[in-house]
């Protein structure tokens, strides 16, 4: 995955935190994953101005990646939601 650069984004702004994947040397992100209402990974895929091409491995990387980043921001938000009730 080395053209692919996934972040973390901690937002004030939504519920959940969510994912920005880029390519290198790219500042705009070209997918967004974040978290639905449900629970669920959303995939938001952005126009670019150049062509986006990933191999099966970066798509697979980019895929595990999210599963794996899922239940974490469930569980923060969850906490995060306790502690307000605290």
């Amino acid at each position: 995955m080395a053209n692919i650069r996934v972040e973390i984004i901690f937002s004030a702004c939504t519920k959940y935190d969510y994912l920005e994947v880029f390519q290198e040397g790219v500042t705009d992100p070209f997918l967004d994953i974040s978290v639905s209402e449900e629970k669920k990974l959303v995939f938001t895929l952005y126009p670019f101005k150049i062509n986006t091409v990933l191999s099966v491995d970066d798509w697979e990387n980019i895929l595990n990646k999210a599963k794996s980043f899922l239940p974490k921001a469930i569980e923060d938000e969850e906490r995060f939601q306790e502690n307000i009730k605290s």
